[in-house]
């Protein structure tokens, strides 16, 4: 990506968190956030900051935003991209996620129709892949890749989200009935997308961490990022946003016919 203010002096570091929904993405980047060297730009491209304009040039938005110009204390400028955003799926979503609210479903509404007025479904979607493609191609783009260990908690959160219409819910999760199906979709689906994800940034400089390893020891997982980041390490003391999680056998109804019905199977650890 072309940068309009390199003449001006060092340019900040420019990063992407990316991961997939439900991760702790939001935390994490509120922490970078609060990092007197770091600017995080937000969600870009979630459908509810995607007006016609960015729509129809998607390029052009994010390096706007990328551009600056920004303070000359900030050494690191960055966005969040989740996995399915900015893709061609993304563009031609037809149909509200399964479980999802009615606050869920307007948004979606409103989205499919700020993508018509901006051409279209596979006018979008061909701009999104292109821009994906510049991405992958602008190897000084630094990469943060924040996953979720336990695909079955993720997948539980996503659902309480969905139906809630709220990304962050207070108190112990409501309890669920799950079918094995929708679980081994959704953890397929994870898994997939992450390899999609370390494959399109392979030859990008990468940082990866888990979600888990953040609630344990945030200021330690912090200063690898803000290290990776080319940030000066201070003194944090950032709070989890939740408190320990509550037993499993307290968030599935039926934890023990899942269990059954992936016995033996590479997802039956998510289960224990």
């Amino acid at each position: 990506m072309s940068d309009p203010t390199a003449a001006a002096g060092p340019r900040p570091v420019r990063f992407v968190l990316t991961s997939d929904r439900r991760t702790g993405s939001n935390w994490l980047a509120d922490l970078l956030a609060g990092h007197p060297g770091a600017i995080m730009l937000g969600e870009l491209f979630d459908m509810d900051h995607l007006g016609e304009a960015a729509l129809r040039d998607p390029q052009r938005y994010l390096q706007e935003r990328l551009a600056g110009p920004f303070p000359p204390t900030v050494r690191a400028v960055g966005f969040k991209l989740i996995y399915d955003q900015a893709t061609p799926w993304q563009a031609q979503v037809d149909e509200p996620v399964p479980g999802a609210g009615s606050g869920v479903r307007l948004r979606i509404r409103e989205f499919q129709r700020r993508v018509a007025a901006a051409g279209g479904p596979q006018a979008v979607a061909a701009r999104f892949g292109e821009l994906r493609r510049m991405l992958e191609a602008d190897t000084t783009l630094r990469v943060v890749h924040l996953r979720r260990r336990s695909l079955l908690r993720q997948y539980i959160s996503l659902r309480r989200a969905l139906a809630g219409d709220a990304w962050a819910q207070p108190g112990p999760p409501a309890p669920l009935r799950l079918s094995a199906a929708d679980c081994r979709e959704a953890f397929e689906r994870t898994t997939q997308q992450a390899a999609n994800a370390e494959a399109a940034f392979a030859r990008h400089p990468v940082h990866r961490l888990w979600y888990e390893d953040l609630c344990a020891d945030p200021a330690r997982v912090l200063a690898a990022v803000a290290g990776f980041l080319g940030l000066a390490d201070r003194p944090v003391r950032p709070s989890v946003p939740h408190g320990p999680p509550a037993p499993l056998r307290e968030c599935v109804e039926n934890l023990d016919a899942l269990r059954g019905a992936f016995g033996g199977t590479p997802w039956a650890a998510q289960f224990d």
